[in-house]
């Protein structure tokens, strides 16, 4: 029987035996709910409902008692009475749907109640003198509904009684019966460790005690371990078996290999003594060509950073001359600008003197007329004198006016003079703005001829700047090639220093090869080969 189906022996009796004691607690488990829930719902219902009824038909008892000896008005008792009663009507509900009561003691519980509500309802329709009287046969009849709800709360607290007592028993059988599956299951897997100690780790054991053995001694590959079983265990002591086989060819091959790498490697030592030596004489000659290739390396620089030099002065005088071109160019178009607003600013000056001269004109006019309005209102005068007192009025309006007229001659006079004044501004400033006018033409004329000197100094210096920078580019191109060159010259000559350092460790390394086939031969006689 291999181990694999050993095992799976085992982990399907473990998992039987989880299987089993988790059947025993479902059942359990159910029977304990079960019990519990018919405890905390219909038992308790029952006694709770019957409890609860009773206490809110003792407090309609009570109202109906203070509502019988006028402590109560009939509106104040029926609020309290309904307040009562939806206790009454839920709690006996409950009672009724719990199920644990009869249906002809529901039937005998709904006249009771009808019976009470039939006297209650009776004693609050009687007079004052027939209270007593209702109150007297609500009492008798209080006595043996109480009987009867008594009778059913205690069957209710039986049930709850023997309930807990089953339940108590429940429990009891539960424990028992964890405690015969818990002795069962440490049987079953005192059994799975002793089966699987003597079927798997036994014979392990026994193996590893075969190849310690192996490893720690004399390391012989003649020996074998002896194959008892045909399970994993004696699969596995088979294949080390062939293994120890497949070391000891290997191991013979590996000993004819070390001879011949030995002949090899002393071959080897020779050549590589003669590639040091030509190796280290190539090393010195392109030391020599080297120191010569910088030399020329360095002359070609110092003329290069000349030339960037002189190159970089001339893009300065370019880089100023080009702001002075353009600093003049502004300065042509600040002047173009300026003998346009100049010639706008004549326009208008020579708009103004000629709306002066208009202005004037038409002072004339209103001077004439208030000299006019002056005469009228004089003669206005005059005739209101010789109208006497009917015409006092009119003069009264004929003195206005001439004041007015006066006033007019007089604001006309000031305006006159003003406008005089601006006349002569306006002609002194249309020609202070022609000979401006002329002066900025002159300052345009020689701004353009320094424009044209400056193109001549740029298209110079662009020439000057063309033929450095050719001379630079043909130095650069010199200074590259002797550096690809000085490049070459030292890759070569590390090669040839790598060569020669490569050379020297692969004679140290040979030595040392031959030292560890030495120490090899020496480790694989202890093999026996």
């Amino acid at each position: 029987m291999k181990i694999s189906a050993k095992l799976y022996l085992c982990i399907a009796i473990l998992a039987s035996l989880i299987a089993i004691n988790a059947w025993f607690s479902y059942l359990s488990s159910s029977k304990l709910i079960g019990a519990i829930e018919y405890i905390t719902g219909p038992a308790w219902s029952t006694a709770d409902g019957a409890m609860e009824g009773t206490i809110g038909i003792q407090s309609q008892v009570i109202t109906l008692q203070r509502y019988a000896s006028s402590s109560l008005t009939k509106q104040q008792a029926q609020t309290e009475l309904a307040e009562s009663s939806d206790l009454v009507n839920e709690s006996f509900s409950r009672l009724k749907e719990a199920g644990l009561i009869e249906s002809s003691q529901t039937q005998e519980l709904d006249q009771q109640l009808a019976q009470f509500n039939q006297y209650k309802n009776a004693l609050l329709s009687a007079t004052d003198a027939e209270k007593e009287k209702n109150l007297a046969r609500l009492m008798a009849h209080l006595d043996s509904m109480n009987n009867f709800i008594g009778a059913l709360e205690e069957q209710g607290d039986q049930k709850v009684e023997l309930t807990a007592q089953n339940l108590e028993q429940t429990i009891s059988n539960i424990k028992l019966s964890e405690r015969i599956v818990l002795a069962i299951a440490a049987l079953i897997a005192l059994f799975v460790v002793m089966f699987i100690k003597s079927s798997v780790l036994n014979p392990i054991q026994t193996i590893i005690s075969k190849v310690a053995d192996l490893s720690n001694g004399s390391g012989n590959l003649n020996s074998r371990i002896e194959v008892k079983t045909s399970d994993e265990m004696g699969q596995l002591a088979s294949n080390i078996n062939n293994f120890i086989d497949v070391v000891f060819n290997v191991v013979s091959q590996v000993t004819n290999t070390i001879q011949n790498t030995t002949n090899l490697a002393n071959t080897i030592g020779a050549n590589l003594q003669d590639i040091d030596d030509t190796a280290r004489q190539q090393s010195h000659e392109t030391e020599q060509v080297s120191t010569a290739i910088n030399q020329m390396s360095s002359s070609l620089t110092e003329v290069a950073s000349s030339s960037t030099q002189t190159q970089s002065r001339a893009q300065q005088v370019q880089e100023k001359s080009l702001t002075g071109q353009q600093t003049l160019n502004s300065t042509m178009t600040s002047l173009d600008n300026v003998v346009t607003a100049m010639t706008q600013a004549s326009d208008v000056i020579s708009t103004l003197e000629q709306d002066g001269q208009n202005i004037g004109t038409v002072l004339e006019v209103i001077r004439s007329i208030a000299e006019q309005t002056n005469l009228l209102a004089l003669n206005a005068a005059i005739e209101a004198a010789r109208a006497g007192e009917s015409g006092r009025g009119f003069a009264v309006v004929a003195d206005e006016v001439r004041n007015l007229a006066n006033r007019t001659h007089q604001s006309t006079i000031e305006i006159q003079t003003v406008v005089e004044r601006i006349q002569n501004g306006s002609a002194n400033a249309a020609k202070v703005m022609r000979e401006s006018q002329d002066l900025t033409h002159n300052v345009s004329d020689q701004a353009q001829s320094a424009i044209v000197i400056f193109d001549e100094i740029i298209a110079a210096i662009e020439d000057f700047i063309s033929q450095n920078q050719q001379i630079t580019v043909n130095t650069n191109e010199q200074s590259s090639v002797a550096d690809l060159l000085q490049q070459r010259i030292s890759t070569v000559s590390d090669n040839a220093r790598t060569n020669a350092e490569l050379t020297e460790s692969s004679v140290n390394v040979k030595d040392e090869l031959l030292s560890q086939l030495s120490a090899l031969k020496e480790q694989i006689k202890r093999f026996g080969v």
